[in-house]
C-alpha cells in the first residue's frame, strides 16, 4: 500500500537524493518558496526548499522496501509521516460514534 514517506537528506544533498529516488521510481515532493534576495547588489528570485534538507516521498514498501531507501545516495534518516490506522469507529473518530449512537466508545467498553 502507498505510504508517503518524511526523508531527511544530507546536506547540500537533497537535489542528488531526489534523483537517485526518481530512478527507483519513488514519487518525490519538495514544497518550495520563491523568496526575493539581494545577490551582488541586485535583488533577485530565488526558489528556495520550504523545509531545507527535508524531502515527501511516496512508495510502497512491498514494493521498494525501505533499507533501499535508506541506502540511497544523500539520504540520512527515513521517517514515517502517514499510514493507514487498522481500525476507525464509524466516521473516524470517537466522538464521531458517540454523536452517531448516543454511547461512549472506549476500547473494552460493554455499554
Amino acid at each position: 500500500m502507498q505510504a508517503w514517506y518524511l526523508l531527511y537528506c544530507k546536506r547540500g544533498q537533497l537535489q542528488r537524493a531526489q534523483e537517485h529516488l526518481e530512478r527507483q521510481s519513488v514519487n518525490c515532493l519538495m514544497p518550495t518558496i520563491a523568496l526575493e534576495k539581494i545577490i551582488r547588489g541586485k535583488r533577485t528570485m530565488v526558489s528556495e526548499p520550504l523545509f531545507p534538507n527535508y524531502l515527501f516521498i511516496e512508495f510502497d514498501p512491498e514494493v521498494i522496501h525501505t533499507t533501499t531507501i535508506s541506502a540511497t545516495r544523500g539520504v540520512n534518516k527515513l521517517r514515517a509521516l502517514w499510514r493507514p490506522t487498522r481500525y476507525r469507529p464509524l466516521g473516524g473518530h470517537p466522538s464521531a460514534f458517540y454523536l452517531q449512537t448516543g454511547r461512549d466508545y472506549r476500547p473494552g467498553n460493554a455499554a
